[in-house]
Order: structure tokens, then C-alpha cells, then sequence
């Protein structure tokens, strides 16, 4: 992870490590300081032992997650906790608030679940409803006074949920095939760390081949609905998450 990171920091590009946190020891996250990685995004989907070990499949590394993004906040990198909201975890939002705000991360994300392919099985199970989700809303606007930046990414469409109503919170939008990639430890690239396809491998073909190809324009053009093609807002959700299309 150090080698492929530092490589594309050389080239010029943002590198963000997102993990789980659980391989970043002391001693990596020095070796990855010093090869100026500076951004991390620590997925964090509850603060509950019980919880966290049978949403993340039966493993016990919660604490190695916690312990990663406290050290992290040590040597002064820039942290985002990262809480992906399902049914089976929304009843603990609050509590990732409040240890991102002890933490002082630089922000929280959230993300609403996409539920598509493997997941189906379990959709009962994981998805959450648009009134569930603007509970999350809510609380987070709510909470303004600690002064925790709080990101809602996707999908958190404008015509589905009025951003107007929470001005206390700030929503991304999905940014894969375009300014956003994702590399895994053997150089592999896809679209998204949730897409299965690979493009390629970056030792064996240029970046810049593997970016344009025809999959990668088929992603981008997925609709969400129809009308997302005429919406004034479409710079604001880009059509919410290209997986739910």
C-alpha cells in the first residue's frame, strides 16, 4: 500500500487511503506520512461491538479501527470517518457523531447503503427507507453546535430530500469514472471500490487508455430517471448512485 501510494502521489494525484483502518499500525501510518499521503477515509459503521461484528462479517477489529483513526489524528492527517447507513446500524449515528466530534476528524461521511447484486439476498435486512434516511438528516443538522463537518455524499438526491431544510450540512455527490478511482493493493482499477469490473492493471496499460474506455463512458451515462437528463439539478447529484440506475 505504501509503494502503489507513493507512486501516484509522484504523478501528481490526490491519493486517499479508505480502509477499515485495521492494517494501518503505527508503523505503516508513519512510512505512508512520510511518503505524503495525507488523506484517509476510515469506514466506521458502528461504535457497537456487537454491531460492528455481524455487519462486518464476524470479525472482532473494532478496536483496530478505532485505534487507527486516533493515531492518524496523531501525526496530524487528515481524517474522514465514514458511516455507510443501513437498517441494521441507524440506530447508532449519533454515537459515530459523537466520536468524530472527541476524535476532531475533518468530517464524517455518509452514505446511504446501496443495496444491488450480492446484497439483494439481504435487502430486507439492509435497506433503509427515504423517511428513515432524513432521520439521519435531521440529527446531523440537529447537531451543528459541535461543529463536526458533516457530509451527506449519496445518495441524498435534491428532489427526493430538500437540502434547503439542512443548512447545517453539506452533500457531495458521486464523483467515480470522473475525478474519483479506485486501485487495490495488486494495481488494479475500477470505477468504484463497490464495482466489481476491473478496467485493467496499470502496469500492464496507461492510465489514461484504461479511463476512456468504452465501460467507463457506459457507467457515466447511467439515468437514474428519466427526467435526471433535464434536471436543473443535476450538478448537485450527478443521478444519486450509478448502482441503484
Amino acid at each position: 500500500i505504501v509503494k502503489i501510494s507513493k507512486y501516484w502521489v509522484d504523478q501528481g494525484l490526490d491519493v486517499v487511503i479508505a480502509r477499515n483502518g485495521v492494517s494501518l499500525d503505527e508503523g505503516k501510518i508513519n512510512q505512508l506520512v512520510r511518503a505524503w499521503v495525507k488523506n484517509y477515509i476510515i469506514s466506521l459503521p458502528s461504535l457497537s461491538k456487537d454491531n460492528f461484528w455481524e455487519m462486518c462479517w464476524g470479525e472482532d477489529i473494532l478496536s483496530k479501527v478505532k485505534k487507527s483513526a486516533i493515531n492518524l489524528r496523531k501525526v496530524n492527517a487528515n481524517v474522514a470517518l465514514a458511516f455507510t447507513a443501513t437498517r441494521m446500524n441507524i440506530w447508532d449515528f449519533e454515537n459515530v457523531l459523537k466520536f468524530a466530534f472527541v476524535l476532531w476528524v475533518n468530517e464524517l461521511q455518509v452514505n446511504r447503503f446501496c443495496v444491488w447484486g450480492r446484497w439483494l439476498k439481504y435487502k430486507k435486512l439492509l435497506e433503509l427507507s427515504d423517511e428513515k434516511f432524513e432521520k439521519l438528516l435531521k440529527i446531523a443538522n440537529e447537531k451543528s453546535e459541535w461543529k463536526i463537518k458533516v457530509v451527506f455524499n449519496m445518495w441524498c438526491e435534491p428532489c427526493i430530500f430538500e437540502h434547503s431544510k439542512y443548512s447545517n450540512l453539506k452533500f457531495g455527490k458521486c464523483e467515480c469514472g470522473l475525478k474519483k478511482w479506485t486501485f487495490d493493493i495488486d494495481w488494479n482499477l475500477r470505477v468504484c471500490e463497490q464495482d466489481s469490473k476491473v478496467l485493467g492493471n496499470v502496469l500492464e496499460e496507461s492510465f489514461e487508455n484504461l479511463v476512456w474506455g468504452n465501460y467507463v463512458s457506459e457507467f457515466n451515462g447511467r439515468d437514474l430517471f428519466e427526467k435526471c437528463k433535464w434536471c436543473d439539478k443535476y450538478s448537485v447529484c450527478r443521478w444519486g448512485c450509478r448502482f441503484r440506475s
